[in-house]
Formats: structure tokens, sequence, C-alpha cells
């Protein structure tokens, strides 16, 4: 802006969607079956329908159908967030400086799963449900400096005074439903399954610090 006063920022903005899928080893687990399940089952009829028990399953084991278990769950993470930073510095007089830089690291995000009924005699994810959450974290952090440098001849001093202003919030949303009659993708929403017992739940959290710092330095 001038010989004395500077400014700047610097923002990134990003936006990310993802297709989870099961690859812990719990009971769902689609890496779990790959490794449990006999590579002697086939993964489909001549239909193309996935095969769940195969007609010799008291020999080659009752383990589901990884590749089914990947297609059958549909769950799906969105995030949009905004990291960056903006800041201020002006000469006060010669060798003294005061910065001022105020950041910002926020998220919106949404995870929305569907478990879909499938399976010989409907043995897997019964009775077919969907969960959503929705979530938003803002981090503002604000810092402000004194700095003031001292030469004379070999000999350098250098004096900081600052302060530190964080602020942090977050508030999650989940919501469940589930026994959809019909589990066909336009009808995979909250509100839709025949269960009268929906689940809700809510939280908020914050916290905020304050801190200053001071610093001397000699050099010669």
């Amino acid at each position: 802006v001038s010989d004395k006063l500077r400014i700047g920022t610097n923002m990134n903005i990003v936006n990310s969607n993802r297709n989870l899928i099961t690859s812990s080893g719990h009971y769902y687990g689609a890496v779990r079956y790959a490794i449990f399940r006999t590579s002697a089952i086939p993964i489909m009829d001549d239909n193309g329908k996935y095969i769940d028990l195969w007609e010799h399953y008291k020999y080659f084991g009752d383990g589901y159908n990884p590749v089914g278990i990947l297609d059958k769950y549909d769950n799906v993470e969105n995030v949009n967030r905004v990291l960056g930073n903006a800041f201020v510095e002006y000469d006060i007089i010669e060798n003294l400086k005061f910065k001022s830089e105020l950041g910002l690291d926020a998220a919106f995000g949404k995870h929305k799963q569907f478990t879909e009924t499938w399976g010989t005699s409907d043995r897997i994810g019964y009775p077919g449900s969907v969960n959503v959450n929705d979530y938003q974290t803002m981090m503002l952090n604000w810092v402000n400096t004194l700095n003031y440098n001292i030469t004379s001849g070999e000999h350098s001093f250098n004096f900081l005074l600052g302060s530190e202003a964080l602020k942090n919030t977050s508030t999650y949303h989940s919501s469940s439903d589930s026994r959809y009659e019909d589990q066909d993708e336009i009808f995979r929403y909250l509100g839709i399954g025949l269960n009268e017992m929906k689940g809700v739940s809510e939280a908020y959290s914050a916290w905020a610090l304050l801190s200053t710092f001071a610093r001397t330095e000699y050099n010669y």
C-alpha cells in the first residue's frame, strides 16, 4: 500500500467428495470378507445377482460377499473447507513494526450412509437404514505483535511483544431412519422409512484461549 503500510492475504477453498468403503475389520467390513471368504465361491450368478450363501456353504463357509458389500452400502462424505489468513503490517517509527494477522479454518461436512437389505433371506443389512451426520467446525486465530530492532556496531537487539487469541466452535447433528420398503436410490432419505422411532441427536462444543508472549534477542 505504501512504504510504511503492507497488507496481504492467502486463501484456500477445498471441496471433497468421497465414496467411503467399509475397510475395517468390523462385521460389515469388505476387507474382512475379502480375506475370509473362500475364492471358490462365485461373486455373481448367471443372472448378474450377487451370491450370498452358496449352495455348498456348509463346506466353504457363510461369509458375506465382499464385492456385494462394496456395491450395496451407499456411504458418501462431502466436505467444504476454507483455510486462509489476512494481515496488516505498519512501520510506526524507524525499527518499530506492528503486525496484526487474522486466520480462519472452517469446515462444513455431511456424511450419509444407507445400509441396504440384501442377501439370502435378507440376512444382510436388515432392516435397511440411513444415517445422516452434518457437522460444522470453525477456528479463528488472531495474532498481534510489536517488533523493535536496535543495532549498534556489532551488537543488535530484537524485542518482541505479542498476544494471540484462539476461538473454536463445533456443531454436530445426526439423524437416522430405518425399515425402507423400497430401497431404490430416490427413496433413500430421512422420513421415508417405516420405523416410527426416528433417531435424532445434536451436540455443540466451544473453547477459547488468550495468551501473551514476549521475547528478547541479543546478537554480536
